[in-house]
């Protein structure tokens, strides 16, 4: 959304204007977009909109004018949800929009970033930037609500910057010598704004700039006459100056006149220069601090574009000119020399001066104030040096910018490092991929090939994904955005990721440049041998790689007998590998064009297999080496070498396991599963388990994958099917002699069992077994983590001191083996002893200790723990911001490390607060999804607490039956499981709240026999079912609310709704057979249900081949359905011999809840909008269309189509998800 005062006032979203209201709520909106970001208060609101005398009501209708612009700015909010835009505080109220959409904020941006490029020297840029700045105006700002004198002021303040803003883009003009240009504009401001000094100025230095000195001085006299005359003023002591100076003919006043400047030999750009904003302040700022710049960077990273864009914006700054020479094309290194003496005129016509060319040179330069650009250098780069070195001794006044894949390496230089565009991060803050400059350029260069091309919802992530394969390399993503022509953003995507020589030109330019290639083999030719060598066993790193990882390439620190430190700040200087600083280590590594140029030139050698086979072997052994220094001394430094090569174990994982090394791959990876548990990497932990299993990995080998990294699972709660296998791998661990393995899983068991809470005894038990194994095997640090959860489980079972013991021994125990990361792990245990036994002091002194331990030993697993054990400890206190804050900052950790279970359990913390605030409903929903979650993880203790706080929802809510009801399910499981006393003394509470409720004892009875008779899966479905008030008012019975879904909303809500249909399903089992069609499916179900719950979809029906689902948001229906096509085309790429492919059709209405099931009109046209559409399509209603309005999503619409069962045409719109792949 847009807003624009800069004129009336306008809303905008996607260009479409947006209706605000009337005159006073269009105020309201101004005074808060006057301050947005901050919050105003209701009393400067209310004197701001009503003035000295405002009526009664005032505050209530202000409240009704807050309310109504909330649905103007969020449309799509869902009844109930927290406003995102215009926030509530106490007093007051707070409008959050980016700067960047309102219009005033960007002007004001775009003035101050050019007054420091004109503050810079850089007047051609300054000029373009206050030009972007003053286009933002449409007219005299705020004109539409002068009557209110909030609005006036703001815009006299306003208006005197759009003033300044205009004298500064005229003094730029002014500087770049466009006085000329200037006089007729000049004298209309100056007639309009005749008591403006600055303006005058201005005016007479244009006159005497272009050659007309008397009327210059007439101008003054004019000043000097309308400020006496009407102010009684005289002109201020600089335009009295001025004048002075223009008598004298001052000649500084004409720097332009009479130079032989400009620009020479520079060629015109034929197209638009895209970003490197930042880069030319940089460089700038360089070349008027040092006299030689020289920038580097891989080929096709923009370094002589960059060096052209500067040229022209500096080029006031040299009286003497700007001169290019371009050394790509010269051969000889003997005739660097002459190219540069013919391009500075020094050699006329062919003809050699009287003295040597170089003294000639020198001479001619001496005192000339002169930037001469060597563009391309690398190639010739001694006698490029040599005749540098030269130049900046003998000329004084001169300024070399040199560009060059390779250093100068002389005294004097300074090197900037070109990097490649800025790309927009994996991981981080949602922000618009179309401001990152490589999105841009890829957009830019796309249109001057398909003029109709743009940047939509269904192509945006494949062009983000395009320029991050190409690292953000301006050539390489020029030449990808060429394709567009004939291949879809998602086409050249899938190309790229298997090869670069995708990217080549049909352009007549430089050679070096048609392909990507091309400059790759530019570069390489220019290496020596032993430089050759290293680079091309580099490509074998998929990562960072540090000093030390050089030996997987390089035995013994060797390169074709040269040290490979040397070979590699060799190729670190020719701009080949990338150096970066990482927590005080410096790392390298290869941009992903450049590897697999490397790769390929690898495979050429012949030595491919070789070269990977030492690394993958170097990799296992680290693994090896590094695992148990994960849990002692140099924890810290173990980590951040495992943190470097990731990316590298990974590839190694996949290479063993593809050529059939089935023993290494799942030695690395059961080598790594501590590292991975620690990092909070549990689900692709989990994925590399699955792979060894369906790789054939079998035995003792499999077995330890199985307890080291599986049984990650158990450690993090999950352990409804992660048991079973880790009680066969115990087996076959003690069948194969393996005693480590045997205690390992048998701790893993008593875990698992203290989670399930049905043995807390035969738990401790199984995890003493393990205790008394690692003391026989002399594991010190094994037997401490058993103690640890030997102290759990004691914990667990009321024997509180006994706990507290044994994990005060853990801790010092890990303390004197120097595990600082376990030993904060401690601390939050010890803390939840505390907590349980009531002493809140020790346990929020224990839980802060481990939040600080846990954070200084980066961990991130027991930091989050203990930040949601201080929020427990928080609670109890009633004191719902404090502990909502530190609610929001566990939740966000845990979400960092991807703890599902941890999350959830926060979520339904916060549950906590909204109820002890009241916020009865909100309290539901997160209870609600807190224990669907649990449940489904296997969490018997998590699902009967968050039954019991449902409970005692319903009875806040007056609903007595329902809470009976789930009470009674609690009572049949709590017979079942050993509980903690806190929960027991939360249901005792909850019972005793619903006995209040219902007077009739016998209603209560058959209530609670009611859930009594339920198993958890029952009580789980019941508990989820939204409790609906019936006509009267009174509490709508249990039994009829059971036969509702989970998906229930109130009656009247609005949904969107989706059916989804696999394509030629039934013919499967005839094509493939019964099994493997079963198994297509089975893919099929994974895909869709893994999509829908991320996009926050409700499953209403599975009908064999497709899906109905439901959204509260039209949002999250068409992003939903756009990742359904995506994910399928993705298989469909992958697996070409048995493609799955859908057709989608959405609509939206008030359907009717009966038996969880959804029936009416609005399900029955969705269903046929579905039948209408054609594989790999998406087809929605126009409810649908035009709730999407002004969002991300591109549409083609069908026009009226007929559908079966409907008398009336409806009109079809299909979602252009990938513009590239469907059919206009």
């Amino acid at each position: 959304m847009d807003f624009r005062v800069l004129g009336s006032l306008e809303v905008t979203t996607r260009g479409t204007d947006v209706s605000v209201g009337g005159s006073k709520q269009r105020a309201l909106l101004v005074r808060l977009l006057i301050d947005s970001g901050h919050i105003v208060p209701t009393g400067r609101l209310i004197d701001d909109l009503w003035g000295e005398d405002p009526p009664p009501t005032a505050v209530k209708t202000l409240r009704t004018y807050v309310a109504r612009l909330r649905k103007v700015l969020e449309p799509d909010r869902p009844p109930g949800g927290e406003p995102a835009i215009l926030v509530s505080h106490a007093g007051g109220y707070e409008l959050r929009v980016d700067a960047g959409h309102i219009d005033a904020q960007r002007f004001e941006a775009a003035a101050t970033a050019a007054r420091t490029q004109l503050d810079s020297g850089l007047h051609t840029e300054a000029a373009g930037g206050f030009r972007r700045a003053l286009d933002e105006w449409r007219g005299p700002a705020l004109v539409d609500l002068a009557e209110y004198e909030f609005a006036r002021v703001e815009a006299t303040r306003l208006r005197e910057l759009r003033l300044a803003a205009l004298e500064d883009r005229i003094e730029a003009d002014l500087r770049r010598g466009r006085a000329r240009d200037l006089v007729a504009e000049l004298e209309s401001l100056t007639e309009a704004h005749p008591y403006r000094e600055g303006l005058w100025r201005q005016l007479m230095v244009a006159l005497y700039q272009s050659d007309r000195q008397v009327e210059a001085l007439r101008a003054y006299q004019s000043a000097r006459h309308k400020l006496g005359e009407d102010l009684g003023l005289e002109p201020m002591e600089d335009l009295k100056r001025l004048e002075e100076r223009i008598l004298m003919q001052d000649p500084t006043l004409t720097v332009h006149k009479h130079r032989h400047g400009g620009l020479h030999h520079f060629p015109v750009q034929r197209t638009i220069f895209v970003g490197r904003d930042r880069e030319l302040l940089e460089i700038s700022d360089l070349l008027s601090e040092t006299r030689c710049v020289t920038i580097t960077g891989i080929g096709g990273a923009g370094k002589t574009r960059i060096a052209h864009r500067l040229a022209s914006a500096v080029v006031d700054a040299y009286p003497d000119g700007v001169y290019l020479v371009e050394l790509a094309s010269i051969v000889d290194p003997d005739l660097v020399l002459d190219q540069v003496a013919t391009a500075m005129g020094v050699l006329e016509g062919g003809c050699a001066p009287v003295q040597p060319l170089g003294d000639a040179l020198s001479t001619y330069l001496h005192d000339k104030q002169v930037l001469l650009v060597l563009d391309d250098s690398e190639h010739v780069l001694e006698t490029t040096a040599a005749l540098v070195e030269r130049l900046f001794d003998a000329c004084p006044s001169l300024t070399l910018l040199v560009t060059s894949r390779q250093t100068l390496g002389i005294a004097g230089e300074t090197v900037y490092r070109l990097l490649p565009l800025a790309l927009p991060p994996v991981i981080g803050p949602d922000e618009n991929p179309e401001t990152f400059e490589a999105v841009r350029l890829f957009e830019t260069r796309a249109r001057s090939v398909r003029s109709d091309f743009h940047l939509t919802a269904g192509n945006v992530d494949d062009v983000v994904e395009i320029c991050r394969r190409l690292d953000g390399i301006p050539l390489a993503i020029e030449l990808a955005a060429a394709r567009v022509n004939m291949l879809s953003p998602s086409q050249i995507s899938a190309r790229l990721a298997h090869s670069i020589r995708l990217l080549s030109s049909g352009l007549r330019n430089d050679p070096r440049h048609r392909t990507l290639f091309a400059a790759m083999e530019w570069s390489y030719r220019l290496l020596s041998v032993p430089e050759r060598v290293l680079f091309d066993r580099l490509s074998v790193f998929a990562g960072r790689w540090d000093v030390e990882s050089l030996e997987a390439v390089a035995p013994e620190g060797r390169i074709e007998g040269h040290d490979a430190f040397d070979v590699l700040a060799q190729l670190i200087d020719k701009s080949l590998v990338v150096v970066e600083e990482r927590a005080g280590t410096a790392t390298y590594r290869l941009l992903d064009t450049v590897r697999q140029y490397g790769s390929e030139r690898l495979v050429a050698t012949g030595e491919a297999a070789a070269v990977r086979e030492n690394h993958d072997r170097w990799m296992l052994d680290l693994a090896r080496t590094g695992e148990p220094l994960l849990r002692g001394g140099g924890q810290q430094e173990w980590l951040q070498r495992f943190d470097l090569l990731q990316e590298d174990f990974s590839t190694t994982i996949k290479r063993m396991l593809s050529e059939g090394a089935l023993d290494a791959a799942s030695g690395l990876v059961a080598a790594l599963g501590w590292y991975w548990y620690m990092r909070g990497n549990w689900k692709g932990a989990r994925r590399w388990v699955e792979v060894c299993a369906d790789s054939g990995v079998a035995g003792l080998e499999m077995a330890r994958v199985v307890y080291k990294v599986l049984g990650i699972e158990v450690l993090r709660g999950y352990v409804r099917d992660v048991p079973p296998r880790v009680d066969d791998a115990r087996e076959v661990c003690r069948s194969e002699g393996d005693a480590f393995g045997v205690a390992w899983a048998s701790l893993l068991l008593g875990i698992a069992e203290d989670i399930r809470a049905k043995d807390l005894e035969y738990a401790y038990g199984l995890v003493s077994r393990a205790h008394d194994g690692f003391v026989e095997l002399g594991d010190e640090w094994a037997a401490a983590e058993t103690w640890m959860w030997m102290g759990t489980i004691a914990n667990d079972k009321g024997d509180y001191e006994h706990g507290s013991g044994l994990l005060r021994e853990a801790v010092a125990e890990f303390e004197r083996i120097g595990d600082a990361w376990s030993g904060a792990g401690c601390w939050f245990w010890i803390g939840q002893v505390a907590f349980e036994r009531g002493d809140l002091i020790a346990a929020e002194r224990a839980y802060r200790s481990s939040v600080e331990r846990s954070h200084l030993a980066g961990n991130r697993v027991y930091e989050a723990h203990a930040q949601s054990g201080l929020s427990n400890v928080l609670l109890t206190r009633d004191d719902p911001s404090v502990t909502e804050s530190s609610l929001l900052k566990a939740r966000e950790l845990f979400t960092r490390i991807g703890d599902d279970f941890c999350s959830v359990s926060t979520i339904g913390r916060m549950g906590r607060v909204a109820a002890g605030k009241g916020d009865h409903a909100r309290a539901e929903r997160m209870f609600s999804d807190a224990l669907i979650a649990l449940h489904r993880m296997g969490n018997t203790i998590g699902v009967v607490s968050y039954l019991v706080r449902l409970a005692s929802v319903a009875c806040a809510r007056r609903q007595g039956g329902r809470a009976a009801r789930l009470l009674g399910a609690v009572s049949g499981v709590l017979g079942h499981v050993s509980s903690p006393e806190w929960l027991r003394s939360e249901y005792q509470e909850a019972l005793g709240d619903a006995e209040e409720l219902v007077l009739d004892f016998t209603v209560f009875e058959d209530e609670f026999a009611g859930g009594s008779g339920m198993n958890l899966d029952e009580a789980v479905r019941f508990a989820t079912v939204v409790a609906l008030p019936a006509a009267n008012g009174s509490d709508r019975s249990t039994a009829e609310a059971d036969k509702l879904g989970a998906f229930v909303e109130p009656d009247g809500a609005l949904r969107i709704i989706l059916f989804t249909d696999m394509e030629g399903s039934t013919r499967l089992a005839d094509l493939l057979g019964d099994a493997h069609a079963q198994e297509l499916r089975r893919v099929h179900d994974t895909i869709t249900r893994d999509t829908l719950a991320e996009h926050s979809g409700i499953e209403v029906k599975h009908t064999g081949d497709g899906f109905i689902a439901t959204f509260r948001s039209v949002t999250k229906a068409l992003g939903c359905s756009t990742a359904l096509q995506r994910a399928f085309a993705d298989y469909s790429r992958a697996h070409p011999a048995t493609p799955l492919r859908i057709r989608i059709g959405l609509n939206a209405g008030e359907p009717v809840a009966e038996r969880q099931d959804l029936f009416g009109t609005a399900m029955n046209l969705a269903a046929r909008i579905c039948d209408k559409a054609s594989p790999g399509q998406i087809l929605v209603g126009n409810v649908v269309r035009e709730l999407a309005a002004g969002k991300s999503f591109a549409f083609t619409d069908l026009g009226q189509v007929q559908l079966k069962g409907f008398s009336q045409s409806e009109s079809i719109h299909q979602v252009d998800w990938d513009v590239g792949s469907v059919t206009r």
